[in-house]
């Protein structure tokens, strides 16, 4: 994935946040000290040669997705983010309907590796354990939940990109759903049949995806790359979410990684809903890059519409 941005003229870092991999520090959760070593790798990034300040993209899986929000909900430089595997209430992830998600909740500490934990989380650790919900545990969640974020959000008319799957057995779809729903600027929602990371991954190590393929194509429409030169609809996303989905109950996973990159012009796009393939312009580019831009999709809508799972929504530019 990586190097595919790399290769359309994107300047890609990559970095493991603090606790986690090779990184020193404590592990917060996608507390004020993640969100601070966020705003220092943009103010690193922007001091490298061919960086343009006013194209910044954030990418994050999992973990990674929550990080990349909430930075973008204080540093106004991101332009866009996309997000693979979304959340956007910490509380309702690990206490949903008034059940503790238990198990997820403890491989999810194992994985992380208890030692590498703030004194902070420890202590949330152990009132999770012993079901003590109380008011300390709940302003932990709630100052790491993206959708305390809205207004700062919609105030920047920010474009937001999430994916998350049906099946999802740690984050909370039916607030993800709730968050992308009372966004005002540019959005697109993916739900998937799956469970949580499973959709991403191949396009993670750089095979197709769905998610990373619309999260190549987000960044390339609202930073201006070769999507947005050549005129082409954006992105695409299946369901009406907005109308059809929002009662609906699933539970919710995570693993991440944070990334920034970029370059192009921020674009204006709501989304519009016809139920129909787009209709792509005639083009005059070399053929080698029409088959990388539109294979994908193409190959995306034909399976869609020959199934008719969904309704197909597209969101071409200045709609």
């Amino acid at each position: 994935m990586i190097s595919r941005w790399a290769k359309d003229g994107y300047v890609v870092l990559a970095y493991s946040q603090r606790g986690l991999a090779n990184s020193t520090g404590e592990i917060h959760v996608a507390g004020p000290q993640e969100v601070a070593d966020a705003t220092e790798v943009i103010n690193w990034l922007i001091q490298q040669d061919a960086v343009d300040e006013e194209r910044i993209g954030f990418f994050g899986a999992s973990y990674g997705v929550g990080t990349s929000l909430l930075a973008a909900a204080q540093d106004q430089r991101i332009q866009a983010v996309a997000g693979a595997g979304a959340w956007a209430d910490l509380f309702a992830s690990l206490y949903e309907n008034g059940t503790r998600h238990l198990k997820v909740f403890e491989a999810l500490v194992q994985l992380f590796g208890g030692d590498r934990c703030s004194k902070q989380f420890r202590g949330i650790i152990q009132k999770i354990r012993a079901n003590t919900i109380d008011d300390e545990a709940r302003e932990f969640a709630e100052a790491r939940s993206p959708k305390n974020h809205l207004k700062a959000f919609n105030d920047a008319a920010t474009p937001v990109l999430m994916t998350t799957t049906w099946h999802e057995t740690i984050f909370s779809v039916p607030t993800v759903i709730d968050f992308h729903s009372r966004l005002t600027g540019p959005k697109t929602l993916l739900v998937q049949a799956g469970d949580h990371g499973n959709a991403e991954l191949p396009g993670l190590a750089g095979l197709p995806a769905k998610p990373t393929d619309m999260a190549y194509r987000w960044m390339e429409h609202h930073l201006g790359g070769l999507a947005e030169r050549l005129g082409l609809p954006h992105v695409y996303k299946t369901a009406d979410i907005d109308r059809g989905l929002g009662g609906l109950r699933h539970r919710a996973a995570g693993t991440g990684r944070a990334r920034t990159g970029r370059p192009g012009t921020a674009g204006d796009g709501e989304s519009a809903a016809d139920g129909r393939p787009p209709d792509f312009p005639e083009l005059e580019p070399p053929l080698s890059t029409i088959i990388r831009v539109l294979t994908a999709p193409l190959r995306d809508h034909a399976r869609e519409l020959t199934q008719q799972l969904h309704k197909l929504w597209t969101s071409p530019p200045d709609s």
